[in-house]
């Protein structure tokens, strides 16, 4: 896009000349949402998702093209995220659910359900027989991981 000189490069997210917002995929640790948003609605706040290249800020007035040669990138703000500890039988049946979230790579220090309490709570022992009259016992005997780090 051509800008004269000394005046202000337009926020072209926000004068509709960019159809759709800059994206920037998720990670394990944290959310990225296109410029900042106000705190009433959520709104995007016009001239925050640009930054020039090589800075970490947007500048919330606009930039005034000085140089030949300007670039703007977007700008993402980052949520850093948190999961719910979810314990599960190999069947995928819910056993327990942790009340409390935990951030990415934060430390998780409550206790597993105990072998006692998954008996007492569910049917974790069962019986198949095979056509060959082979008999297995299917018995809970433990977690295959216990988290210390998410």
């Amino acid at each position: 896009m051509y800008v004269t000189k000394d005046t202000i490069a337009p926020d072209i997210y926000a004068n509709g000349m960019l159809e759709d917002m800059p994206e920037k995929a998720t990670t394990p640790q944290y959310i990225y949402t296109f410029g900042l948003r106000d705190d009433r609605e959520g709104n995007y706040v016009e001239y925050s998702g640009w930054k020039k290249a090589n800075t970490d800020l947007p500048s919330l007035s606009g930039y005034v093209i000085q140089d030949d040669n300007v670039i703007l990138e977007p700008y993402f703000s980052t949520t850093e995220r948190e999961y719910t500890i979810r314990w599960l039988l190999n069947n995928g049946q819910v056993v327990s659910t942790s009340k409390t979230t935990v951030k990415y790579n934060g430390s998780y220090d409550k206790l597993a359900p105990t072998i006692t309490d998954i008996h007492k709570k569910y049917e974790t022992c069962s019986v198949t027989i095979s056509n060959a009259g082979e008999v297995t016992y299917n018995i809970f005997d433990g977690w295959d991981k216990i988290p210390n780090k998410i």
